[in-house]
């Protein structure tokens, strides 16, 4: 191992309070180049002209596209068929009573719980039921506050039942309702969940719908507006406003700029991110992304997801929930060219050979025999089983792990795996021999497959290294086994596997070796942003101010390094600055705050007004004593924050616990004049009234706080405690306490 000191054994709180945040200093003090964005995000809602607008010049392919689940994917409950029964019976949890009606062209959900009727409106429906392997229908309901929320209560078509999401709550997955279920044991219950994405909110970004767009205004709170609750034509292509001036010209030519760009002629990558736009897992880098707009790859990172999440196994299969990004694990892929439209007809999502000849189905062979076509002249000497078709071994429909057993939610394994029974046993999932041979096992199935195939070929290098650590005992994180460098491997391409087996070194206290460092320094050099990136991170970690690799990581944001990488600055820059987050959050689990320190600081290098870690920054000096500088960090928070009033509210938290209750007041009347519909700010002003002798006004504050977030258990706890002060009854506060307190 090097002898260098680690970052975090010299440089403590009170050194990053006063700028040294990356190392021991010393005289080379060369800082990293300020952010240079390439992408002008202004794209006006007019520009998306919605899909009618094509179908006059295009109408085979919008036909195909309107009859296909992209096309029937959701919308207005006057626009599109509800398959859930919405005629007043009864959906019954033990503790509530919920009825889906409908009447005179409106359709609505009636909840009786804790003694209380509320009605909530369907706004939007999610989903039409036709997913093969389990579709669903969902509903969603406008807030108070402007958002859309998702309703607890989702459809199984083929079920034809009535279930709800259970994670993060009794994280049993997907469970059909029963009458022993408590409506809290729901995990969108109180409604929570926004369709759209931004940051205050749990989310499910902007994929369930064309440009769904969720901006703020302090009067007017949040609006959400989208152009249509299917994928349209522009979710894909982009904005067509140009488009439809240029074909509304009279000389309109085709060798002109057509105003749209054409999708045939994409790289695989580029073609593979037009569909893992929403079909693949993603951590925002940045807010405000509208499906079909440049710059993704700005503001969604693959990579990143796959560290914040752990969505897959070692060799790529989904490991909890994780659609169609597998297939950046598959040999096709990786070996080959396969991209999604090799398979899927892009507007009717019909199925097609690689030579675009149509196929009956998606278990029609010949996705596979276009390319393969040996396995054409003798089939059953390949598949030693009658009738059988290639997906059925190469890409079974397999139940995603974390919706659990109950509900069906099956989806076809898009690393097109070589069957492996015996890590199907490792991982605890049912393979593709085991969902048909449930009556042997594992070991029998794999003497089995070795007996009729031979020997099942070598797993890739990265995905051995992070099978072999999975198994073992050591904490992959501060395993000194000699063979950590194998986890890095330059040559080959393997993104999903190479982001793993990266992530396990920027987690880890243990500085890498030089061995280790050059293999780093080489993949900081990779085609992929997001290998890249992390790499980079993981140097950063390691490189103290005064040693001559600062030199060389500076010079990575240099414009004519980017180019010969293929990279622009900020993509690179905000992965390179989430993989340091990640790495800072990680040590402060492991109860590392020194380390914690290094990493986010080290992301301020890079993004100096980064709202998260000036937070995170100014929280750890808090926790070190260290008030003024921790303030001083807050304020910088406050001041860059897209959501001010949380971070306001982070500091008047600070300052009602030290007994500073006129900061706290002053910072919270910032805090609601920021955001009014902010449920923390009138939580934390009730607590400051309640600290001030003031229990009327502190009720006051708590009731608005529960109109925002009736789910929000502290506020009901101060409002009975402000309302004994006051002497009104807190019978009603203390039955939903006892409603929303988490089962023991």
């Amino acid at each position: 191992m090097a002898t260098r000191p680690r970052p975090w054994q010299c440089v403590g709180l009170v050194a990053i309070a006063v700028g040294v945040v990356a190392g021991c200093g010393g005289d080379d003090t060369r800082s990293f180049p300020p952010l240079q964005t390439h992408t002008d995000l202004t794209t006006q809602s007019a520009s998306f002209v919605g899909a009618e607008s094509c179908a006059s010049c295009h109408q085979e392919p919008y036909d195909s596209w309107a009859e296909s689940t992209h096309g029937r994917a959701g919308g207005l409950p006057s626009e599109v068929p509800i398959l859930a029964p919405f005629d007043g019976s009864e959906i019954r949890f033990q503790d509530a009573v919920v009825r889906a009606m409908h009447e005179a062209g409106e359709w609505w959900f009636e909840v009786e719980w804790s003694g209380e009727q509320h009605r909530f409106q369907v706004d939007g429906v999610v989903g039409a039921g036709a997913m093969l392997g389990g579709g669903t229908q969902g509903f969603v309901t406008k807030a108070e506050d402007g958002t859309v929320r998702f309703l607890p209560f989702d459809w199984s078509v083929a079920e034809a039942t009535w279930f709800c999401n259970t994670g993060g709550r009794e994280d049993q997955g997907w469970i059909p309702i029963t009458s022993e279920m408590l409506l809290r044991d729901c995990a969108d219950w109180p409604p929570n969940r926004i369709l759209g994405n931004h940051g205050r909110f749990q989310n499910c970004q902007s994929c369930h719908g064309s440009q769904i767009e969720v901006s703020f205004t302090a009067d007017a709170g949040y609006e959400t507006s989208w152009t249509s609750l299917r994928v349209e034509c522009e979710a894909c292509h982009g904005p067509a406003s140009d488009h439809l001036e240029w074909a509304n010209q009279p000389n309109a030519q085709p060798d002109q700029d057509i105003g749209i760009r054409s999708l045939t002629a994409l790289s695989e990558d580029e073609s593979l991110a037009v569909c893992l736009a929403c079909h693949g897992l993603k951590s925002v880098l940045q807010p405000g992304y509208r499906t079909g707009e440049p710059g993704l790859e700005d503001h969604m990172s693959l990579g990143m997801a796959i560290l914040d999440q752990q969505p897959y196994l070692p060799d790529g299969r989904v490991a909890t929930f994780a659609y169609q990004g597998t297939h950046r694990s598959s040999a096709c892929y990786l070996s080959g060219t396969m991209d999604c439209v090799s398979c899927h007809q892009p507007h009717g999502q019909g199925y097609w050979d690689i030579n675009r000849k149509d196929l009956a189905s998606p278990f029609d062979d010949g996705q596979c025999t276009a390319c393969h076509a040996a396995k054409t002249v003798a089939p059953q000497e390949h598949t030693q089983h009658q009738d059988v078709r290639c997906v059925s071994c190469h890409m079974p429909y397999v139940q995603h792990p974390a919706v659990g057993s109950a509900v069906g939610f099956a989806r076809s394994d898009h690393t097109i795996s070589n069957p492996r029974p015996s890590l199907d046993e490792q991982f605890g999932i049912v393979g593709a021999c085991g969902s048909c041979h449930s009556d042997q096992s594992s070991t029998e199935l794999a003497d089995d497959l070795e007996r009729l195939w031979g020997e099942s070929p070598a797993l890739r290098p990265v995905v051995a290294q992070l099978l072999a650590r999975s198994s073992s005992a050591e904490d992959p994180a501060t395993s000194a086994s000699e063979d950590r460098s194998e986890l890095l491997q330059p040559d080959v391409l393997d993104p999903v596997a190479q982001v793993a087996g990266l992530g396990i070194f920027l987690e880890s206290p243990m500085e890498p070796n030089e061995e280790e460092r050059q293999r780093l320094w080489q993949l900081s050099e990779n085609s992929d942003v997001d290998v890249a990136a992390i790499a980079l991170a993981v140097l950063h970690l390691w490189t103290p101010e005064a040693h001559d690799e600062r030199t060389r990581l500076i010079t990575a944001l240099d414009p004519q390094w980017l180019d010969t990488h293929g990279h622009r600055d900020e993509p690179l820059r905000r992965r390179w600055v989430a993989a340091l987050t990640h790495a800072g959050d990680k040590a402060l689990e492991a109860r590392d705050a020194g380390r914690a320190a290094t990493a986010y600081g080290a992301g301020l290098e890079l993004l100096p007004d980064q709202t998260f870690l000036l937070q995170a920054t100014g929280l750890l000096l808090r926790a070190a004593g260290q008030t003024d500088a921790s303030t001083a960090f807050l304020d910088r928070a406050a001041q860059s924050a897209d959501n001010q009033a949380l971070v306001l509210v982070t500091i008047a938290l600070g300052e009602l616990q030290r007994g500073e209750l006129d900061q706290a007041r002053d910072r919270i009347d910032l805090a609601l004049t920021a955001n009014p519909w902010e449920p923390m700010a009138h939580y934390v002003s009730g607590q400051i009234h309640l600290a001030t002798g003031a229990p009327s006004e502190a009720v006051s504050a708590l009731e608005r706080a529960i109109e925002l977030d009736a789910g929000h258990l502290p506020s009901w706890e101060a409002l009975a405690q402000a309302l004994d002060a006051t002497g009104r009854s807190s019978v009603g506060a203390r039955q939903r306490i006892a409603d929303l307190q988490p089962n023991p």
